[in-house]
């Protein structure tokens, strides 16, 4: 992964983990996502576990009228397959799809990703373009893990807006529900609860199992009340269990009994262990859940519960409940925020890491081009003073032999200047860049002139066409020089031998423009996002053999961006290239 794509995501997370307001998240989320990749619509649609079916919760890009109310069965449509499927579906065409609901006319392609924590469906991110294949691989790879934090900032909001509404409620709870809930760690809070219980309806003994949804047993937790915990620790039961605590968890009704030693759903050892007479187990629900039970004994020693024991239990369970589940979301809560904390660290290290890396190695080219440069000048000047006939007459192949000499010798030149200049701007050097009118097409002459002799040794024609005799912009004319020789260099390069390379120069005002039209290879549409990144080479057949560094192209589209410009490219594979360079014009 890039590092400008882990900045992205280490800033996306750092942004996302602040938010706490569920709907100003979902804005967040939308707003970034179409502004960082470019789409058309955007949306995200969450999980109704109770109908099987995604709801629209909000969008970006969309009408109104198409998408109001929009409800998504489960296997329905590109983003339904999404959400049954728990995986990333893409449609680069989405004419050619049966499944696909058309919504929205201008769309193209459409990309939904499942928004998973812990393989648990909370929703669907659905991404729109307006043209055929608008995703690329890495642009879905780096979306599956803008995803993935968008899916753990979402479970973190929603745990803290159910805390939020947990706590609303808490405030209008009796003074017994208070007390429970200043004690947020497990131990003490099941400790007093406990306690309480048993004070409610003067219980000897009072425990509470809870789910554990790794094991999917119920689980006695410590502390118990008048209860020995070495003995406690052995006590858990299967759902499935015939059992008194699997009734309840299954009816989600109180149970009452005064002959528990009678009772066949009562286990007997449970009843001998904990010498258990009176019993009232209830379960510990809330509106979505049952949590676990709650078990209130007493020995044959004291009187039988009540219906008013009972009822008092039902009042203390309901209570309890929300706290019970407050201190989960709370434990969930802090292990999300500790496990994103550490995804970001490793984010955070992993980007500082790049830069180390990047700057080692820009110092290392920048180095070794320099020690490169200085004996190839050397070079360049002794045999500049052979063919200049200053050591003697040679004869024609000698001179054809230095020719060769010093033809190879300029383009490992320009390559270590191209080189140095990529190494001075990673380095944050500034450049020494003087800016006056230039004539463009003098410098495109100049460009032409320089690559002639390459050109004329593969047998490609360099063909003007120009429109019009002066172009001015304001540039530094070295550099532009250097930006129209790069793009010349392989248009000449990857052409094919007899082929033709068309210059034309003409004006669009406000701009000034120069298409460089080769009959060549051709780029692949996949590469042309690509063909601009530094030491980037296609890597095909066609091309192997050609040689060169990637960073010309890189080069030249600095150098344009430098004067207000941009290069443009159209190609399609073995149809040729046709690169246009963009500037503004000076009236």
């Amino acid at each position: 992964m890039k590092k400008k794509e882990l900045d992205f995501l280490f800033n996306i997370s750092n942004e996302f983990i602040k938010i706490r307001d569920f709907d100003e998240l979902i804005k967040k989320v939308l707003l970034t996502a179409k502004e960082g990749f470019g789409l058309a619509n955007s949306a995200l649609l969450l999980y109704d576990r109770d109908k099987k079916e995604l709801f629209l919760k909000s969008y970006i890009g969309f009408r109104k009228k198409d998408v109001d109310g929009l409800r998504i069965p489960l296997g329905v449509g590109v983003t339904g397959k999404c959400a049954k499927r728990k995986m990333i579906v893409y449609v680069p065409d989405v004419s050619e799809e049966s499944f696909y609901m058309k919504r929205f006319e201008p769309t193209k392609s459409e990309l939904a990703i499942p928004l998973l924590s812990e393989n648990e469906l909370l929703g669907v991110l659905n991404f729109e373009k307006r043209r055929n294949d608008g995703f690329e691989s890495e642009e879905i790879t780096l979306l599956k893990t803008f995803a993935s934090i968008v899916a753990i900032s979402i479970k973190n909001t929603l745990l803290f807006d159910n805390l939020k509404e947990k706590e609303k409620k808490e405030l209008k709870l009796i003074e017994i529900a208070k007390m429970a809930s200043e004690a947020m760690d497990k131990r003490s809070l099941f400790g007093k609860l406990v306690s309480l219980g048993a004070e409610l309806i003067d219980a000897e003994s009072c425990t509470i199992s809870i789910l554990d949804k790794r094991t999917n047993e119920f689980v006695a937790q410590l502390p118990g009340y008048g209860v020995d915990e070495d003995l406690l620790k052995k006590f858990r039961f299967n759902i499935k269990s015939k059992s008194i605590g699997a009734r309840v968890i299954k009816s989600g009704e109180t149970y009452m009994t005064n002959e528990a030693d009678k009772n066949q759903l009562v286990i007997k050892k449970f009843v001998k262990a904990f010498n258990v007479k009176r019993l009232i187990v209830t379960p510990l629900k809330t509106s979505k859940e049952i949590l676990g039970v709650f078990y209130a004994a007493r020995t044959g020693q004291k009187g039988p519960f009540t219906e008013d024991d009972r009822k008092i239990i039902v009042v203390f369970s309901s209570l309890a409940a929300p706290i019970i589940k407050k201190m989960q979301l709370m434990e969930e809560l802090k292990k999300r925020e500790t496990e994103l904390k550490r995804v970001t660290e490793n984010l955070k290290n992993i980007n500082e890491n790049l830069q180390n890396i990047s700057y080692a190695k820009t110092n290392l080219i920048s180095n070794i081009s320099h020690e490169l440069r200085t004996p190839l000048v050397s070079i360049k000047g002794y045999t500049e003073l052979l063919t200049d006939g200053k050591f003697g007459k040679l004869n024609d192949e000698q001179n054809l032999s230095l020719y060769a000499v010093k033809r190879n010798v300029d383009r490992l030149l320009n390559t270590i200047d191209n080189l140095l200049d990529i190494s001075k701007v990673e380095l944050g050097i500034p450049q020494k860049i003087e800016k006056e009118m230039v004539n463009i097409i003098k410098v495109v002459e100049e460009a032409i002139e320089i690559t002639q002799q390459k050109a004329h040794e593969r047998n490609v024609a360099l063909i003007k066409k120009y429109n019009v005799n002066h172009l001015i912009v304001k540039a530094d004319r070295q550099q532009l020089l250097r930006a129209f020789l790069n793009i010349l260099d392989n248009a000449v390069k990857f052409n094919k031998k007899g082929g033709k390379v068309y210059i034309s120069c003409y004006q669009k005002p406000p701009d000034a423009f120069v298409e460089i039209k080769d009959t060549g290879i051709g780029i692949s549409e996949m590469y042309h996002k690509l063909i601009f990144n530094r030491f980037f080479q296609v890597d095909s057949s066609d091309r192997r053999g050609f040689g060169g560094s990637g960073i010309g192209l890189s080069l030249s589209l600095e150098i344009v961006k430098l004067f207000g410009g941009d290069i443009l490219l159209r190609s399609e594979q073995g149809k040729g290239s046709i690169f246009t360079v963009q500037l503004p014009l000076i009236v």
